[in-house]
C-alpha cells in the first residue's frame, strides 16, 4: 500500500483519529491553506508495474466522498498549460 511522505511544503500533520489504534494509522504531513489538503504518497515497485499494466489508480476514502484530484505532478511546481 502507497505510504504517506514528508516533503517540502508540509504545514500540518493528520494524527490518529479519535477511536482508531496508532499501531494501524500512520501520521500524515500536508499542505493545507483551509480549502485544500495536498499529502504526498511513495508507491511500492509492485504497485508502480501494476500502475503501468493498467494504467489505473485506486482511491479509497473513509465517509463521503470530497472532491479529489490524483496527479503525478508536483502541485507547487508551475506546469506548463495544455493549448484547449
Amino acid at each position: 500500500m502507497a505510504q504517506p511522505q514528508n516533503f517540502e511544503h508540509a504545514n500540518f500533520t493528520w494524527d490518529t483519529p479519535q477511536g482508531e489504534d496508532p499501531a494501524k494509522v500512520e501520521p500524515m504531513r500536508v499542505w493545507r491553506n483551509g480549502a485544500l489538503s495536498v499529502s504526498c504518497w511513495r508507491l511500492s515497485a509492485e504497485e508502480l508495474a501494476e500502475i503501468n499494466r493498467t494504467g489505473r489508480v485506486w482511491l479509497l476514502v473513509t465517509g463521503a466522498h470530497p472532491p479529489v484530484v490524483v496527479q503525478g505532478n508536483d502541485p507547487f511546481v508551475a506546469q506548463p498549460e495544455v493549448p484547449a
